[in-house]
């Protein structure tokens, strides 16, 4: 995305990714149900190493990392606003 980008359209875009992106973690979830406790945390363990190595290769190490920082950094405020 470059700063000329018509903020409308900006929008438009977060909004439908958003919307994906949400669409596909409950989706996710639904899945991850059908695993027994003792074999979830081996199937999330593959899946996020699967997506970082993802990162890595479209983005190189550095950008990767920052870009999976911003993302969690966004996880943890959204679940620190489910506890209050």
């Amino acid at each position: 995305m470059t700063d000329d980008m018509d903020p409308a359209k900006l929008a438009a875009f977060r909004a439908r990714r958003s919307a994906a992106v949400e669409t596909a973690r409950q989706q996710l979830e639904e899945w991850l149900k059908g695993y027994h406790l003792g074999d979830l945390g081996v199937v999330e363990d593959a899946m996020l190493e699967k997506v970082i190595d993802s990162y890595i290769e479209l983005h190189g190490p550095t950008d990767a990392f920052d870009f999976i920082e911003r993302a969690f950094r966004r996880r943890v405020e959204a679940y620190k606003r489910t506890l209050q």
